[in-house]
């Protein structure tokens, strides 16, 4: 048998290398980080607590044998240092056997907790041993260099009924969806943690929660600072027409408003939609920006089948119209369709 010492010798801790948690507990959080800069800036403030623990195919466990530890941290002066943490996670020894060292990998992991024995961080490292001196074997010099990864904090949240992460690209278009783990089935204290693989991701995360008054309700946060986000209320009403026609409600003569917009001889000619308001003849006008005017006119009312048709021999052709709705189309003597190669006309509706 042989023994192991184990040095937890090198932490790196970075600001880049830590992540998770703020806000907690009660109706909504307050805050909910998730940038890691600022995870890891909260979660170090938590510290109070340091274990490690060493592993192996062929650790012998024994009474004599420390593999693990737990171990208290008390600030110095009251305000966590991470080089304090640090040096005290790297002057514990663990010190094992093993059977067939030549043939092993170790294993270390590290734990970082607070008062209530929550994770803040952990890391872990593995690697082949080396002898060392008589029967000793230890890990080789830069091998037990370790980064630790900060924990998300788990946020208790009354009435919760799902969780998701909106993901933005720096654009601000939405690039995918992430559903979060919502842990629990009493909706009075379910809880969720904001994962590690989403930190510093642009986008929101939505809390989706039951009103009983008014239903499902959703709370949004920013990533960039982990604050909610005050929605603004929107009134949004359409204004639409319809590509092609022109609608009028003639009071006297029946004059198209809008000329056929034409260059060259070529343009569209509108579907002209009618509405009477009293029965009589209408003097029915109507041309081009390039000043043709129409050859023929077909008039139907709007539902029925039948349709006349109605030559120009003067400027302004004389239709009689009953009250109802018509649509009008025109015929011309040389406007050209760039659609359809001639005629001008549009379809009849």
């Amino acid at each position: 048998m042989k023994k192991i010492i184990a040095f937890l010798a090198i932490f790196m801790i970075g600001a880049d290398t830590i992540a998770a948690g703020g806000g907690g507990g009660g109706p909504l959080p307050t805050i909910i980080p998730m940038q890691s800069g600022q995870i890891t800036s909260l979660n170090i403030g938590k510290i109070r607590r340091i274990g490690g623990q060493a592993g192996a195919a062929y650790i012998i466990w024994s009474s004599s044998s420390r593999s693990y530890f737990d171990v208290n941290y008390d600030p110095v002066d009251g305000q966590v240092k991470a080089s304090e943490v640090l040096a005290l996670l790297g002057s514990q020894v663990m010190s094992f056997e093993l059977a067939r060292p030549e043939e092993d990998n170790v294993t270390l992991w590290s734990f970082i907790y607070d008062k209530n024995w929550n994770t803040l961080f952990y890391g872990v490292t593995s690697s082949k041993l080396e002898p060392h001196g008589s029967g000793e074997w230890r890990i080789p010099a830069g091998a037990n260099k370790m980064k630790l990864q900060a924990v998300g904090e788990y946020h208790t949240v009354e009435k919760l009924t799902g969780v998701y992460f909106v993901e933005r690209n720096d654009a601000g278009n939405i690039i995918n969806y992430h559903d979060i783990e919502v842990i629990g089935n009493d909706v009075w204290s379910s809880r969720f943690q904001f994962p590690e693989w989403l930190q510093d991701r642009r986008g929101e995360l939505y809390l989706r929660l039951w009103d009983s008054t008014s239903g499902s309700v959703v709370v949004v946060y920013d990533s960039a600072t982990g604050e909610r986000i005050v929605p603004s209320s929107v009134v949004a009403t359409i204004d639409a027409s319809f590509e092609g026609l022109q609608s009028i409600v003639p009071q006297g003569d029946l004059v198209v408003p809008q000329p056929v917009v034409s260059i060259g001889g070529i343009g569209e000619s509108d579907l002209i939609e009618v509405t009477v308001t009293f029965p009589g003849w209408y003097r029915v006008s109507h041309q081009t920006t390039e000043g043709e005017i129409f050859d023929s006119v077909i008039v139907w009312r709007v539902g029925s089948p039948t349709e006349t048709e109605y030559d120009r021999s003067t400027p302004a052709v004389p239709v009689q119209l009953e009250p109802g709705v018509y649509h009008l189309r025109f015929k011309w003597p040389n406007l050209k369709s760039p659609n359809q190669g001639g005629g001008g006309g549009g379809p009849k509706g």
